[in-house]
């Protein structure tokens, strides 16, 4: 038998080889959401992790603790790509670094991936750094980069820093990871997951935050 994901129901190969079959009559399996599943496993990581979960707030007439983080970040390239975003989940490490779940529409799929967010840093300039797949590789040839280099990622310079020393050591803690979409953004850095969100990713943004031990630009 075979399980078809879009109607829940067991079907025999012949049925799946004509693409007929009687959804009343077949037998059906309910399997969990695991993205969902997930979630809820990473947002017991981060409680468990103590990190405080900023409650929304729907009172129209009250400040919303999200919509201040948000606007942040909501000028950055990391997120232009998507055909809309917003915040699911918030948890603050401390005054000035986040992990946000967000969920982002775009091609028709919609799924929530996880950001982590630290605000009022000493990086400069405006960099952007994509995985290096075909999609990208044209980038890499237009505008190649000798200054600031993430390791498995092409650079994409919006904008120049002369004072490179505070970025490359930013970088140098983020080398060895894959799969991310990574901006440093004038004081701002974004590391965001790339698949869907899941416990794995959560544990690899918490172990990059802990290695960059960012100390402020106050």
């Amino acid at each position: 038998m075979l399980y078809d994901p879009e109607t829940g129901c067991l079907i025999t190969l012949d049925q799946a080889q004509s693409g007929v079959w009687d959804i009343g009559s077949c037998k059906k399996i309910d399997f969990p959401n695991q993205d969902k599943v997930q979630l809820k496993q990473v947002i017991e990581y981060f409680t468990k992790l103590k990190f405080k979960q900023i409650k929304q707030n729907y009172a129209e007439d009250s400040e919303n603790e999200y919509d201040k983080i948000s606007v942040l970040f909501q000028d950055c390239q990391i997120l232009q790509k998507y055909e809309d975003w917003f915040c699911t989940e918030v948890f603050e490490i401390n005054n000035y670094c986040w992990l946000i779940i967000l969920n982002v529409y775009y091609k028709n799929i919609n799924e929530e991936q996880i950001l982590l967010f630290i605000n009022n840093t000493k990086s400069t300039g405006h960099y952007q750094f994509l995985e290096n797949d075909l999609e990208n590789r044209l980038l890499k040839l237009l505008h190649p980069e000798k200054d600031l280099i993430l390791d498995n990622y092409i650079t994409n310079t919006i904008e120049k820093s002369r004072f490179t020393i505070e970025n490359k050591a930013i970088l140098s803690q983020i080398k060895g990871y894959k799969n991310l979409d990574v901006e440093l953004y004038k004081g701002k850095i974004l590391i965001k997951s790339k698949r869907p969100v899941c416990l794995e990713d959560a544990n690899i943004l918490v172990e990059i935050n802990e290695k960059l031990n960012i100390s402020r630009s106050d």
